[in-house]
């Protein structure tokens, strides 16, 4: 089961086409299940919390379709879809005389690589509020 179909994309305000929306998708999702431990994919259904009286259940719901959707226009405008292509990514480095510039790609302050995710810090403050990165026991 997809988490996040087209339409409902469209209608979050991403403008990304079809076709690439279903290409990115399951990289997306793949991420985002991984960041979360499989919270949606093992443990809790995302359409029962959609459709839930419970505010912080539909909350949580939305979080994580927002979350998708971040994602793809991520990967979409930066053409990073993996932790190798992240880790691969030009970083430029100059040495003039003593002098030793070693400038970082700014893509990689974007994504929550330190958890080895490609997932834009975006698309992680949407769901963290609302537990889905617990680590706990």
């Amino acid at each position: 089961m997809d988490y996040l179909d087209f339409k409902t994309f469209k209608g979050l305000g991403f403008s990304q086409s079809q076709e690439t929306f279903n290409e990115l998708l399951p990289k997306a999702t793949r991420q985002l299940d991984g960041l979360t431990m499989d919270f949606y994919k093992r443990k809790h259904n995302l359409q029962e919390d959609l459709q839930s009286n419970q505010d912080v259940r539909r909350y949580r719901g939305e979080a994580f379709q927002i979350s998708v959707g971040l994602t793809i226009e991520f990967m979409d405008e930066t053409g990073i879809t993996s932790t190798i292509a992240l880790s691969n990514a030009n970083t430029p480095n100059i040495t003039i005389g003593r002098t030793h510039v070693d400038a970082t790609n700014p893509v990689k302050g974007l994504v929550n690589s330190s958890q080895g995710y490609v997932v834009p810090e975006e698309a992680v403050r949407q769901i963290a509020p609302y537990g889905l990165l617990y680590r706990g026991i």
